[in-house]
């Protein structure tokens, strides 16, 4: 088994031997290499991107971590990574979260007992990502590779002349396994396939394959020959040595690089073969050959059943010209016709019920009557495994003697266990001299095996009760392909059923992972209010001592106080908008609607928005129309959503102004350039000359913990906690409104609240 290989980056030897240490206690194998500086690190990356996991130190001797986790997300590195360092600085930690880190480590007490806990939570989310992953690849692989059956089906149920089978499979083929070209070849002579319809998305390189003869003295159409198996990709510059002689320079001239080989077996030999080429050398899009084989098992059957179709036509047109002389010779002919025909009808309409019908119960009901039926037999059954007895039981029947059913049959018993151990058709012509006697036949009979893809489903038997009867080849064929078909339509419903389980676990996984998005939830509201009670302690405490209640205090202990209260405030802040952010995802806020008047809580606004402009040059003002309707909603959160605009406003701009406005309008953007929307709306808007947002940053402003390019570059930190806009964004969701925004980088911004129409009170 692999171990998993971890890289640290850490060029502090002591703290370095910490972490191995930590990893070491976690009792488990690891293959672990460290490096100590960016360019190191890279390095080994470019020489070997295996590895499992990344824990990256902040403070390197070349570049710091930051620069390094950018680095490998640029390389695609599908890899976890941590970062650690000894600074437990905020913005180092959003930062690594913004580069896809896992998590963010301080090298604190605690640092020994929390790394293995984390290592461990990342390598084990990161492989059940890569199962996911994988699993939903091969749902769809095989979901494709089940469509291109029924495609192929669908086009060549109904032709029945070959030549028209032959076009309707290399159409569909074409289109379906996305190929530049399909070549259809029939056995001309025992050793030799001659090309008999081209077809290719560009007419022009039909020429090059006109004429194509293949021979089977190759040791690659040996193999097809012997095993009939597809071969999946035949490439023209890797397999030059193995690749037909006679195709290669028609193959080199159309610069089709790739191919697959399909055996079109018909009466257990393969009498045809179909070619599919590409331009592409990763062609073909389906890699299992016995898809593949499948297919051309499909084309064999519409072929023959076409073949056999124009066969009798041609049949009944020459009894029909001998009708005086052969009367007798034309009533046989006439009804071997009418059985071939109607064979073919029940051929066709159990294909139908394949394709349409997943009931495989009532089809194998069908089966048994219809082939009783169409042998003119006595009976039919069709036994299946059973896991508990270890052996087969006949489950479906229809006429079937009753000495037969609830009999175990053993592998090698009667025809049946010997069609079961041989995986081949037994046909008993008479019963008295069948070696093998098992009370399975009474006088004559065939079972054949039920084979998908060399999976064995089961076996079907069709037998006669009272007389000895002698199957001819069209009914051993028509026996034949009845097994196909039920042991096609038994896989289909196989893997339907598997198809469904794995979705059912897919569902299982994704709700467990919205149950500990639930809890996280939870845990976040319960944790935000046991932390107010103590900081509004703080606060309360500090500003009594500031304004000197327990005695005076000195300039330098001022300001001491003066910052432990400020980071006091900031730290209730960002509490609080956890507070409510965990409240609004887990469906738990209060709605509630009053009716009120706009003016004076715009002039509320604007008094908030001057104390909090106090110290800097910008310009407060207000802009309000005449007349403005009174409205009924929740006037606590639309003040919420309101005051975190005009925050945000505040904390970007440096000078100038923000206005603040309120208007009717009819459009859902300010600029007027979307369509307009029916009925009359409501905008505040928040208006500021600051620094805009970057086109980048926008679709990203209204997320959690988001914030743009130029509140990381502003010499003056931001006071935030990136959670004000998306808290905006929600409760506007919740009372039904929407926010907007224009802006250009360095030009300000213009934020604005559309309320509906139905807020609006008309007196």
């Amino acid at each position: 088994m692999k171990l998993p290989r971890i890289l640290i980056v850490e060029d502090n030897p002591d703290h370095l031997f910490l972490a191995m240490q930590a990893l070491e206690a976690l009792a488990k194998d690891y293959n672990v290499e460290s490096r100590t500086s960016c360019a190191e690190a890279m390095e080994i990356l470019e020489q070997s991107n295996s590895f499992d996991l990344a824990i990256i130190d902040y403070s390197l001797p070349d570049k710091d971590g930051l620069w390094l986790m950018r680095e490998i997300a640029n390389m695609n590195v599908n890899m976890p990574m941590i970062m650690i360092t000894g600074q437990g600085d905020e913005e180092i930690a959003v930062g690594a979260m913004k580069l896809g880190a896992y998590d963010y480590l301080v090298k604190g007490k605690d640092f020994q007992h929390r790394l293995p806990i984390v290592v461990e939570r990342a390598l084990s989310r990161h492989a059940l990502r890569d199962e996911l992953e994988q699993s939903r690849e091969s749902i769809l692989r095989r979901n494709r590779e089940l469509a291109t059956v029924n495609a192929l089906d669908e086009a060549i149920r109904k032709p029945r002349d070959p030549f028209e089978v032959r076009k309707a499979a290399l159409r569909a083929l074409l289109r379906e396994m996305e190929s530049d070209c399909a070549l259809f070849f029939l056995r001309e002579t025992k050793t030799v396939f001659s090309v008999k319809d081209i077809l290719c998305l560009d007419p022009g390189k039909k020429g090059a394959f006109e004429g194509c003869r293949l021979t089977t003295k190759s040791p690659l159409f040996q193999g097809v020959e012997e095993s009939r198996a597809s071969i999946v990709r035949l490439s023209l510059a890797k397999d030059e040595k193995t690749f037909p002689f006679e195709l290669f320079s028609a193959a080199k001239m159309t610069d089709m690089l790739s191919w697959a080989i399909i055996p079109v077996a018909l009466k257990q030999r393969n009498t045809a073969l179909i070619l599919l080429g590409s331009s592409d050398p990763a062609f073909p899009m389906i890699e299992d050959p016995d898809v593949l084989t499948t297919l051309g098992n499909q084309v064999a059957i519409a072929h023959e059943n076409a073949t056999m179709y124009q066969e009798s036509l041609q049949v009944a047109e020459r009894l029909e010209q001998k009708v005086v002389e052969r009367t007798s010779d034309l009533q046989r002919a006439n009804m071997r016709l009418d059985r071939q025909v109607e064979r073919l009808r029940f051929v066709q309409e159990l294909g139908r019920r394949i394709t349409q019908e997943l009931d495989v119960e009532a089809l194998c009901s069908r089966v048994c009557d219809g082939a009783r039926s169409m042998l003119g037999a006595g009976w039919a059954g069709i036994a299946r495994y059973n896991e508990l007895k270890g052996g087969l039981i006949y489950e479906h029947h229809y006429n079937m003697p009753q000495e037969f059913l609830g009999r175990l049959f053993h592998p090698g018993e009667g025809a049946t266990g010997t069609a079961w151990v041989e995986r081949r058709p037994v046909y008993v012509e008479s019963y008295l001299d069948y070696p093998n006697k098992v009370a399975d036949v009474r006088t004559s009979g065939i079972a054949l095996p039920l084979v998908f893809k060399d999976s064995f489903l089961g076996v079907l038997s069709v037998g006669y009760t009272n007389e000895i009867h002698k199957l001819d080849q069209d009914d051993q064929d028509l026996a034949r392909l009845l097994a196909d078909q039920v042991a096609i339509a038994m896989a289909n419903t196989r893997l339907v059923t598997d198809l469904t389980r794995k979705a059912e676990e897919l569902e299982s996984a994704n709700e467990k992972l919205r149950a500990v998005d639930r809890r996280k939830t939870d845990f976040l509201a319960s944790m935000s209010h046991e932390l107010m009670t103590p900081l509004n302690s703080i606060i309360g405490f500090t500003a009594a001592l500031l304004r000197g209640l327990s005695g005076p205090l000195n300039s330098e202990q001022t300001k001491q106080l003066s910052i432990v209260k400020d980071s006091a405030g900031s730290l209730l802040d960002l509490i609080k908008d956890l507070l409510d952010l965990s409240k609004i995802e887990s469906g738990r806020i209060d709605i509630r609607r009053e009716t009120f008047d706009l003016i004076p809580l715009m002039d509320e606004l604007k008094e908030i928005a001057e104390r909090l402009a106090n110290d800097s040059p910008v310009n407060i003002r207000i802009h309000l129309p005449e007349f403005l309707p009174r409205i009924k909603t929740d006037r606590t959160k639309l003040r919420q959503i309101m005051l975190n605009l005009v925050s945000n406003a505040i904390n970007y701009t440096d000078e100038g102004y923000i206005e603040l406005s309120c208007a009717m309008t009819k459009h859902l953007r300010t600029d007027l350039k979307e369509e307009p929307a029916q009925g009359n709306m409501l905008r505040l808007s928040v208006i500021d000359t600051g620094r805009g947002i970057f086109d980048d940053d926008l679709p990203f402003i209204f997320d959690e913990f988001r914030r743009g390019k130029n509140a990381e570059s502003m010499s003056t930190k931001v006071r935030g906690t990136g959670l004000g806009l998306a808290i905006s964004k929600k409760l506007a969701d919740a009372l039904g409104a929407k926010i907007e925004v224009v802006t250009k980088p360095y030009q300000g911004s213009n934020f604005s609240l559309f309320l509906p129409e139905s807020v609006i009170c008309i007196d």
